[in-house]
């Protein structure tokens, strides 16, 4: 993996492999990739670096949407369902991430992106993994008519927003006494890293994000909570979880705390672990050959242009020479280390030397965060595009 990860672009291409795969090239229009590539890396560099000044608006947001659906009820019990008490609350954190405080309050634009979202999501599964290839082309082409209408929808109200962005930019360049702070989202980090292209192009690479950013983490979340509810009772996961929730959440300004974040090492564990036991794909990192006179493998193998080349997500994680007893769910498997180093006083790093599997080191605290990307944990894949 690592050695496929490290060829140039000209040897593989996983764009070629999304485009063919989730159907992008039947139901979007194209994004130059210069642009889709700037996006998506103002989205892995800036969100992080900004992860503190989001935190606060995107627990608001989630916790107004939980509110206004979930009934307070502490007297009897009530069936739920899981993924309509989720999905609003993880659609209004995500665009307000996206697409920032203005248009998060827009109801029309919400509503015409959220479908273009869905009708875009449910295209790329339908048409990229059960429709026959023959079939792709004609069936993607009607998908797209629905997916390029509530488009246009969208775009009437986000271009003029990065258009407004991007002449406030122009404005404090030229004014150094205007006093202008930029909003932290998405649409500012993006202008930012292609602020000399065009604004309809930004804009639809922000919508196109859609695809990666919504469905998969609604997913990932279900599955988190039937994971976590499904433990022994004699392991009080649950509980376990909302006092560490308690304690570290104890006042109002505590929810705006990047430090906050940093102290949840059992909620951290246990969603890991869920994304360890049950990958959102059964495969990852794949990538296309493109280089014409194909490539050959280390192990001396040939493999032909247009090759698609990927690795087996379920084949590492349930790998027992990297995770002690992988079939089962291990909340804690994570942040076990963490814990002893705690009590003992003591601190840990990251050793990234430390060869991989050496000793079914998955519990080690170098294994450790839900957004830890290494070759063993490739959940959000591997390498320069993860």
């Amino acid at each position: 993996m690592r050695w496929m990860v490290s060829q140039a672009d000209g040897i593989f291409s996983q764009r070629e492999v999304l485009n063919t795969k989730f159907a992008v090239k039947y139901l979007h229009p194209s994004i130059p990739h210069e642009i889709s590539s700037q996006v998506a890396l103002a989205l892995r560099r800036d969100l992080t670096r900004n992860l503190g000044k989001t935190q606060k608006a995107v627990f608001d947001v989630m916790r107004l949407a939980l509110d206004g659906i979930v009934e307070r009820d502490d007297t009897s019990w009530h069936e739920i369902d899981l993924v309509k008490i989720l999905q609003p609350a993880i659609t209004n954190a995500t665009n307000r991430i996206l697409v920032g405080l203005n248009l998060c309050g827009n109801e029309t634009f919400l509503k015409a992106f959220g479908t273009f979202s869905d009708l875009l999501g449910i295209g790329a599964v339908v048409i990229g993994q059960y429709i026959p290839y023959f079939l792709a082309p004609p069936v993607g082409y009607l998908t797209s008519l629905a997916v390029r209408f509530h488009r246009r929808k969208a775009l009437k109200y986000l271009v003029p927003e990065v258009q407004a962005r991007m002449h406030a930019i122009q404005l404090a360049k030229t004014d150094p006494a205007l006093d202008y702070t930029p909003p932290a989202d998405i649409i500012q980090w993006s202008i930012g890293a292609c602020e000399n292209h065009k604004a309809t192009d930004i804009s639809d690479a922000i919508l196109s994000l859609a695809l990666g950013a919504i469905h998969t983490t609604i997913m990932a979340c279900t599955s988190a909570f039937i994971d976590i509810l499904s433990t022994p009772p004699e392991l009080a996961c649950f509980n376990a979880i909302r006092d560490e929730a308690a304690s570290v959440f104890q006042t109002e300004e505590d929810w705006g705390k990047l430090a906050s974040l940093h102290k949840l090492t059992r909620i951290d564990s246990a969603l890991r672990e869920s994304m360890r036991l049950s990958p959102l794909f059964g495969r990852g990192t794949m990538q296309e050959v493109m280089h014409k006179h194909g490539v050959t493998l280390p192990d001396g193998n040939h493999i032909p242009q247009g090759a698609w080349l990927g690795v087996s997500l379920t084949g590492i994680t349930m790998d027992e020479r990297y995770y002690s007893n992988p079939h089962k769910y291990d909340p804690w498997r994570f942040s076990r280390a963490r814990e002893e180093l705690a009590l003992k006083g003591e601190t840990f790093g990251s050793d990234s030397t430390k060869p991989v599997g050496d000793d079914k080191s998955d519990d080690k605290p170098n294994s450790g965060w839900l957004s830890t990307i290494e070759d063993r944990f490739a959940t959000f894949g591997f390498g320069k595009h993860s």
